[in-house]
């Protein structure tokens, strides 16, 4: 099936997720998913792909640009921004632990709360929430068990953890052996503890007192100069573009999708022209974990602080669902902050087989826009399929690059 081409030159920013990324994986990935749909389009013409340097920010910026029969007006030009080195070493064992153990009461608490929120849809029709399973035959708000259960199970852990000592003391023979594996099973998910669990850890910190919320901001204020870049490029050093498009994994999808309410807050204070907005044509979520963890982002405070959680609401406002929609507040905060990003479209992607990812229904997204995949790993091992998934990038250019 042939998918068309850019009728002008487009720039694609990947950002990559969790785990032990090195710099140029998720470059790779994409681009060659990229190319196999490109190619594989029926339609006549060569497709080369051509590495690319130039300045950003008084550095050397690598990119690869793919072109139908040499036409560099029509190029789609694919960079990566890379962050994974901020977080690297930054969080122990011990802190991973306690913050999961925090996780998993939060989640508890939030995700009950929420089973109103899915009741007030559900009244009005709304087609989101509570789309998962139906328990006496009313449709109930999706659980997270996983999660919600979390910091009970961990509690226990450390609990087991403690008495492993004396009961080894008492019994040598019999606890000396369970001590060993579990020092062996720790070292071995120490790597995955601290560099895929660790990330989530720091970036999702969002009191501004703790010693990784400057991490964070690192890692947002990065991905924000980058894409601010790409769009207010004018030709000098590089090529000036007609379309934007973001794509982010896993975690990069919040990184993602953060820092878009971020460039919308600087279009409204001056700091970007509001006519960049339209060149933003689409953000692309692949196992995003979003709405698993919403509650990070959701601002706990009591309705008495009525104020507090309209500005809060308005300033983090991009595609993102109200989350008290039966609430009048006594007084109404009328918001100066447009949205000029509401015409960017979203396409979400997700696996059952991936427990990381699900639908987004905290995000105003088209049903037809919350697209799964039918990835065919393990549970769990789907979480990496995504990149290979040629269904994906054909999407992605007909719907997005193409369209």
């Amino acid at each position: 099936m042939q998918l068309g081409w850019p009728g002008e030159r487009s720039a694609v920013l990947v950002v990559h997720g969790i785990g032990q990324q090195s710099p140029f994986d998720a470059l790779d990935a994409f681009v060659q998913g990229l190319l196999a749909t490109l190619e594989g389009d029926g339609k006549p013409g060569a497709v080369t792909a051509r590495h690319r340097v130039r300045d950003f920010d008084g550095r050397t910026e690598n990119y690869i640009s793919l072109l139908r029969d040499g036409q560099e007006a029509t190029a789609i030009d694919c960079y990566e921004y890379y962050w994974a080195h901020e977080t690297e070493r930054r969080i122990s064992v011990g802190e991973v632990f306690d913050w999961l153990v925090t996780v998993g009461a939060s989640a508890q608490r939030y995700y009950d709360d929420m089973q109103a929120l899915a009741d007030a849809y559900e009244q009005q029709g709304q087609e989101a929430f509570g789309r998962q399973y139906v328990v006496a035959g009313r449709p109930r708000f999706k659980k997270y068990w996983y999660l919600k259960n979390l910091g009970f199970a961990l509690s226990m852990s450390r609990v087991l953890m403690t008495l492993l000592d004396p009961l080894a003391s008492r019994f040598p023979v019999v606890m000396k052996p369970v001590k060993l594996g579990v020092s062996l099973v720790g070292a071995v998910a120490k790597p995955f503890i601290v560099g895929s669990v660790g990330d989530v850890a720091i970036y999702t910190t969002m009191d501004m007192k703790s010693k990784h919320y400057e991490v964070r901001q690192r890692i947002l204020n990065g991905s924000v100069k980058k894409l601010s870049w790409l769009l207010t490029s004018q030709g000098k050093g590089g090529p000036a573009y007609g379309r934007v498009v973001l794509a982010g994994h896993s975690l990069g999808s919040v990184v993602a999708y953060d820092s878009l309410n971020r460039i919308n807050n600087a279009i409204n204070i001056g700091l970007l022209e509001p006519g960049l907005a339209g060149k933003l044509r689409g953000l692309v979520t692949f196992g995003s974990p979003l709405d698993k963890i919403a509650f990070f982002f959701d601002e706990r405070s009591p309705r008495s602080q009525y104020l507090k959680k309209q500005l809060l609401a308005q300033y983090h406002s991009f595609k993102r669902r109200p989350a008290y929609p039966n609430w009048t507040p006594p007084r109404t905060l009328h918001p100066d902050i447009r949205r000029y990003l509401d015409g960017t479209r979203w396409l979400n992607f997700w696996a059952r087989r991936d427990p990381v990812s699900g639908p987004l229904d905290f995000y105003e997204i088209p049903k037809g826009d919350n697209r799964e995949l039918p990835l065919d790993g393990r549970w769990g091992s789907a979480h990496s399929q995504y990149w290979a998934h040629q269904q994906m990038y054909h999407e992605i250019v007909r719907d997005l690059l193409a369209g």
